[in-house]
C-alpha cells in the first residue's frame, strides 16, 4: 500500500508542476503589431494524399493578417497519388503568397525527408513546419514572427485537436499540450508536437537531427527535440492564450489506437529517457487506478478512495485549465468517462505493442529495414 501512495503522490506532484509551468506560459499582454522588426519565416509543409484534408489549412493561410512579404510557403510532395498537387496549384494561382511546390526524389520518402528538402530550399532564418491538416487564427504567423525576435533556437507551439472525431483523443491532446507547454516553460521539455514546429534554420542544418533515423518515416518531432536538447539549444514557449494550432483527431477508436501504436513504436528508437519515464509513470498509475477501482467494488475503504480521487482530481484540474485556455469547455462533459476509459485504453495499447503489430502510416510501413 505504501508503494501505491508513493506512485500516486509522484503522479500528482508531476502534474501539479506541469500545471504550474503551463500557467507561467500564459501571457497577460497580447503582443502588439508594431514595435518590432519581423524576421522572415519559411513555412514548410509535407503533403502526401492530403486532397480531402487541405481546406482548413489553405483557408487559414489565406486569412493571415501579416504581409505576405514576411513569409514563404514551401509544399513538399511525398509522392501523392491523389489530386493534392493539382489542388495546391489551383490555390496558388489565386493566392498572393510566395509559394513553392517541390517534389521529393523517387529515392526518398517520408515526412522527415520532405522537411529536409523544404529546408534546403528555404530562404528564411526560421523554419515553421506544419502538418497539412492544421488550422489556426488570422494572427498565427504574425505571432510566430513576434516570437522569432527572441532569438531562441526552438519554439514550442501549443497544438490541440478541435475538430469532429474521437472525443477521447481530443481530451488526450489537451493533456499532452499541458505537459508539452508546461515542461518546456520550466526549461525541461518532455514533448514536442510535430503538427507545428518553429526553429532556427541554421541550428537544423548544423545538427542534422534526421540523419540517423530516416528509416523511421515519422518521428520528426521527437528526434528534433532529442537533438536540440542534446546540444543544449535554447527554448521558447508560445503562450497558449496568444496563439495555438488546431489539428484533426482520429475519426474512430481504431484510428486512435493505431496512432497510439505508431507513437509507442517510434519512441523505442528515442533517447528521451525522461519522456519514457513519464510514459511509464502514466502507464503504471492508470493500471494501479484500474486495479483499485475493481478492488474497491468488493472491499471499499477510505484509503483506496483517496488514492483514486487524488488521481482523478489532478487530471480534471489539468483538463479544466486547458479547455478554458483553448476555448473548448464542452469537452468537460466527457471527462468523467475519459477518466474511467483511459486505463482500459492503455491496457489495450500495451497488449498491441507487446505483440509488435506492424504499423502502417500513410500507406507505408512505419519502420523500414536499414
Amino acid at each position: 500500500m505504501f508503494l501505491l501512495y508513493i506512485i500516486i503522490l509522484f503522479y500528482f506532484s508531476f502534474f501539479l508542476i506541469m500545471i504550474a509551468g503551463f500557467c507561467c506560459s500564459l501571457s497577460l499582454n497580447k503582443s502588439k503589431k508594431d514595435g518590432f522588426n519581423p524576421n522572415f519565416i519559411s513555412v514548410v509543409i509535407s503533403v502526401r494524399n492530403e486532397y480531402n484534408r487541405l481546406d482548413p489549412l489553405l483557408k487559414s493561410l489565406d486569412s493571415q493578417s501579416i504581409s505576405a512579404d514576411n513569409f514563404e510557403l514551401i509544399f513538399v510532395d511525398d509522392h501523392s497519388s491523389d489530386n493534392t498537387i493539382d489542388k495546391l496549384k489551383s490555390w496558388t494561382i489565386e493566392s498572393n503568397i510566395n509559394i513553392k511546390i517541390l517534389t521529393l526524389e523517387q529515392s526518398k520518402k517520408g515526412k522527415k525527408n520532405a522537411i529536409q528538402k523544404g529546408i534546403e530550399s528555404a530562404v528564411g532564418n526560421y523554419i515553421l513546419t506544419l502538418d497539412a491538416d492544421v488550422s489556426f487564427s488570422s494572427d498565427f504567423i504574425f505571432s510566430m514572427l513576434f516570437y522569432t525576435t527572441k532569438s531562441k533556437d526552438l519554439c514550442f507551439i501549443p497544438v490541440v485537436e478541435n475538430y469532429k472525431g474521437n472525443v477521447f483523443s481530443k481530451i488526450e491532446s489537451y493533456m499532452l499540450s499541458l505537459v508539452t507547454i508546461g515542461s518546456a516553460k520550466l526549461n525541461h521539455p518532455l514533448l514536442l508536437n510535430g503538427a507545428a514546429m518553429l526553429f532556427r534554420k541554421d541550428c537544423f542544418i548544423e545538427l542534422q537531427p534526421f540523419s540517423n533515423n530516416n528509416h523511421i518515416l515519422s518521428g520528426d518531432d521527437i528526434f528534433l527535440l532529442e537533438c536540440f536538447k542534446k546540444h543544449n539549444k535554447s527554448f521558447e514557449v508560445i503562450s497558449p492564450n496568444i496563439s495555438f494550432v488546431n489539428t484533426e483527431p482520429p475519426m474512430s477508436y481504431w484510428h486512435y489506437l493505431r496512432r497510439g501504436i505508431r507513437w509507442s513504436g517510434k519512441m523505442k528508437f528515442s533517447n528521451l529517457h525522461s519522456t519514457k519515464f513519464l510514459g511509464l509513470l502514466v502507464l503504471f498509475t492508470n493500471y494501479i487506478v484500474l486495479g483499485l477501482i475493481i478492488f474497491l467494488m468488493f472491499r471499499p475503504t477510505i484509503s483506496l478512495f483517496i488514492i483514486i480521487a487524488s488521481k482523478f482530481f489532478i487530471d480534471f484540474i489539468g483538463l479544466l485549465l486547458t479547455v478554458i485556455i483553448y476555448r473548448n469547455t464542452f469537452l468537460l462533459v466527457s471527462s468523467p468517462l475519459m477518466l474511467l476509459f483511459y486505463p482500459f485504453h492503455l491496457l489495450i495499447l500495451f497488449v498491441c505493442s507487446f505483440f509488435n503489430i506492424q504499423t502502417i502510416w500513410k500507406g507505408r510501413v512505419l519502420i523500414e529495414k536499414k
